[in-house]
């Protein structure tokens, strides 16, 4: 029954990762009314300056600090998917 819940937490974790990224990313959508470009998760979207752009390879972003709470979110999944695959299959 403990394998059953880790294997089904698991499931929901990988699926927030491909989600997280899916809106964050992927998806736009431009607002004609009042022209302003929103990614998935509604934040407004907005250029990126050069030298983010050369590193990222992004033409607009939601900002620095929306991007920090990306990546630490990203990462904080990933180990909590680490820890509960070690869970499942008895690894330490």
């Amino acid at each position: 029954m403990k394998k059953l819940l880790l294997k089904i937490l698991l499931a929901i974790d990988v699926l927030a990762i491909i989600i997280g990224g899916v809106c964050s990313v992927i998806i736009e959508r431009y607002d004609a009314v009042s022209g302003f470009t929103t990614d998935g998760f509604g934040r407004v979207l907005v250029e990126t300056p050069h030298f983010v752009k050369w590193y990222l390879r992004i033409g607009e972003w939601a900002g620095l600090g929306w991007h920090i709470i990306d990546t630490i979110c990203f990462f904080a999944l990933l180990a909590v998917a680490d820890f509960l695959y070690k869970e499942i299959t008895n690894k330490k």
